[in-house]
This record gives C-alpha cells, structure tokens and sequence, in this order.
C-alpha cells in the first residue's frame, strides 16, 4: 500500500506477514506498536486545529501579520501560510465554538474535532449548546458526530444560518 505523508513523501507500507494463532511473531508485535504510534498520533493532531485556530485569531485580531511585512490577513494566510483566509476563518471559527461548548457543557471532550464544530459555526451560542446537549441525550454513548450535529441541528433550527457568525469575519482588515 502506498501513501503520502505529512511531509509529501511518498511512503511504501507493507502489510504483516501472517502469524502463529498465538500472534507472537515478532512482525504482528512490531505491527501493534506502529498501530498504536500512528493512532497517538491521530489523537494528539485532531485536536491541533484549537491551537492553529487560536493563533490564527491572535494574530488576525492583533494584527501581527504586520510585523512580517503583510498589509492584510488574507495575504498573511495566502503567501506566508499558503491557505485561504476563508480555511484561516474556519480555524478560527471551529476553535472557538469548542472552546465555548466544551467549558459551557463542562465537558472536555464533547467536541474533539473540527468538522464537530464547523456544524456549529454560524449558529448563536445558546443555539449551539442546545445542538449538543439534544444530540448527547439522544446519543447511546453520549458522543456528538458531525452527522448528529447536523441532522438536530436541521431538526432544530430549521432555518439555521447559513452565513458565518459576525465574531468569525471582517470586513476591515487594517
């Protein structure tokens, strides 16, 4: 199987040779041990678009663009961090709809990733516990999908904006 990694390397993945019934030939070992390093790995990056989307917001709302010689941020994000500014507003917007929902719920990880939260994105903050808290309770393990969220959420709020919320976008960029 092949595959392209994060840096865009290509890179060649070879199945295990099968094992003893038992699974203790040293390839299924070897196997679980990178199983479980890429699986660390999915965990601790599912969650790095809090981080990116609360950088992106210090440096939109603090103009530090500025310093590296940018007039706006959207060249900012085009030229220095080759993206959209639209992609820099869904970071933004997803890390504050987690952070907003996770503390208000108290619950850490209600939402854990950002197609989670770009449901949310556009709806009032009382609009987007109510989302989450009907999908919990109808939930058999009390975990929130984007399809749940979405589909409570058209239950819902039939008429739910479509546009992002005003504290996600500007029109002056100076």
């Amino acid at each position: 199987m092949t595959s392209v990694n994060s840096s865009s390397e290509i890179v060649t993945v070879t199945p295990p040779a099968p094992s003893d019934k038992d699974g203790s030939s040293p390839s299924v070992k070897d196997a679980f041990a990178t199983l479980e390093a890429h699986e660390s790995k999915i965990r601790k990056n599912l969650k790095a678009f809090l981080e990116v989307g609360a950088s992106l917001m210090a440096i939109r709302d603090n103009h530090l663009y500025r310093a590296a010689g940018f007039d706006t941020f959207e060249s900012f994000c085009m030229k220095r961090l080759e993206f959209t500014r639209q992609r820099a507003y869904q970071l933004i917007g997803a890390a504050v709809v987690t952070e907003h929902v996770n503390s208000c719920l108290q619950q850490k990880g209600a939402i854990v990733n950002e197609a989670q939260a770009r449901e949310l994105v556009g709806l009032e903050p009382a609009q987007q516990l109510e989302v989450c808290q009907k999908v919990m309770a109808e939930s058999d393990n009390g975990k929130l999908t984007a399809r749940q969220i979405r589909a409570v959420k058209a239950k819902l709020l039939p008429a739910a904006p479509v546009e992002k919320a005003a504290a996600f976008t500007r029109t002056v960029e100076k």
